[in-house]
């Protein structure tokens, strides 16, 4: 009995500060989001960055048991696990095996607390009334830095700095910008829409009660951040961001307005050209100091797709870099291991760990995608998701971000494809 007993003390004093966590998951997701994407800041505010493996660790001993509840989230789990193994496999003819393995045990660790973080999420009546609400905290964080950045030009390099192209504010890279920029607008974008389009997370009621004080927060967090994002000349973000827009709009427009719709996008560039002054800028925009529209991304895609040809079937080792293919990209870390920038996701997943990497990395996605078209009713906050989902895989053909562990795109990535099967499941 005293045994016992002690177990049970012991039981509950263990679980106690696990109830604060789930209590407060409001405040700790948000901060996630905002660890993860300082990884990108300049080195004076990168510390929040060592915040993110802790709590990751802290959402997967919270949620642990639940992981495997939902068969829909045991599905996604282990699927995106089978592409953690194969990078483990890889270690075995890498270069350096146990860079390697480490790396495909950090993907593990991102899977868990990805899958623990949204599923205790979307319990919250944040989530009911937001289900992207966990992104507010860090879009507004990062318009009102960028803005004082830009007003009190600091840092001296926020205009000088990264490509030389945009501003930057406290990023290192005018790209990083951009980015954080797109996922974060979710929160205000799904607040004004679901003015328009009722869902079973709006009832009439609340769209009443929903004032002109709020709709002006979100319609200024919405223009601020596609400014901050023009500002940025991240033309994959923007790309990104019109896929967003366009792909959302179009599956929930009806047949009527989609003709319009239609009609509304050949317009447009009919309108650019016909004015030299709006093309003649746009081209100069879209160029970004270079010959044609795809030059800088040009000098990153060569090396990659020949560094891809020599992965093949297996590839070289997650995290590796082909050390045959030199660029101006590339730099050699204290370890003595060559990393080079390499702009397209799908070519570096293939040198990495081969074509068979790839389609297992590629799996989960299209399970949610199938998931998403079988689903009856394609409610906003879904649509919303599903769209943001299309648009990020587009934009990490510019940007690597697939392969790059400590990016904050993979990580939300992975948040949105656990968020598509809450949502499809809460129909």
């Amino acid at each position: 009995m005293i045994k016992e007993h002690k177990f049970n003390n012991y039981f509950y004093s263990f679980h106690q500060p696990m109830h604060l966590i789930k209590k407060h998951i409001n405040i700790l997701l948000p901060l996630l989001i905002i660890s993860a994407i300082s990884r990108r800041f300049i080195p004076e505010l990168r510390f929040l960055y060592y915040l993110t493996p802790v709590l990751l660790v802290l959402f997967i001993v919270v949620g642990y048991d639940k992981i495997f509840q939902k068969k829909r989230h045991k599905t996604l789990t282990i699927m995106l696990l089978a592409f953690g193994l194969w990078a483990m496999i890889t270690a075995l003819w890498s270069d350096h095996p146990l860079y390697s393995l480490g790396r495909a045990g950090y993907f593990v660790l991102l899977v868990f607390g990805s899958v623990s973080a949204i599923t205790f999420w979307s319990n919250t009546k944040e989530f009911k009334n937001n289900p992207f609400s966990f992104l507010l905290f860090a879009n507004i964080f990062l318009i009102v830095v960028s803005l004082l950045s830009l007003f009190f030009d600091w840092p001296e390099d926020a205009w000088t700095g990264g490509n030389k192209h945009g501003f930057m504010g406290i990023f290192q890279v005018q790209l990083s910008l951009g980015s954080a920029m797109l996922v974060t607008l979710l929160a205000p974008l799904y607040n004004l829409l679901k003015l328009k389009w009722q869902n079973v997370n709006v009832n009439i009621e609340e769209k009443k009660n929903y004032n002109f004080k709020q709709i002006t927060i979100n319609v200024l967090l919405l223009a601020l951040s596609i400014l901050v994002m023009i500002l940025s000349h991240s033309r994959a973000a923007l790309l990104s961001l019109f896929i967003l827009g366009g792909m959302t709009l179009f599956i929930l427009f009806n047949n009527k307005q989609k003709l319009y719709f239609v009609g509304f996008l050949i317009l447009i560039p009919l309108i650019i050209t016909s004015n030299s002054f709006l093309k003649t800028n746009i081209e100069k925009y879209l160029l970004k100091g270079s010959e044609h529209i795809t030059a800088n991304r040009d000098i990153l895609w060569s090396p990659t797709w020949e560094a891809a040809k020599f992965g093949g079937i297996a590839g070289i080792g997650y995290g590796i870099s082909d050390s045959e293919i030199i660029t101006q990209y590339q730099i050699t870390d204290h370890n003595g291991i060559l990393r080079r920038e390499k702009g397209s996701s799908f070519l570096a997943l293939i040198e990495e760990v081969g074509i068979i990497g790839l389609i297992l990395f590629l799996i989960p996605s299209v399970f949610v995608f199938k998931n998403y078209l079988l689903s009856k009713n394609k409610i906003l906050a879904l649509t919303i998701n599903i769209s943001m989902l299309v648009a990020l895989v587009v934009h990490a053909q510019f940007e690597s971000w697939m392969v790059g562990l400590s990016e904050f795109n993979l990580l939300i990535f992975l948040m949105f494809l656990f968020l598509t099967n809450i949502l499809i499941s809460k129909q």
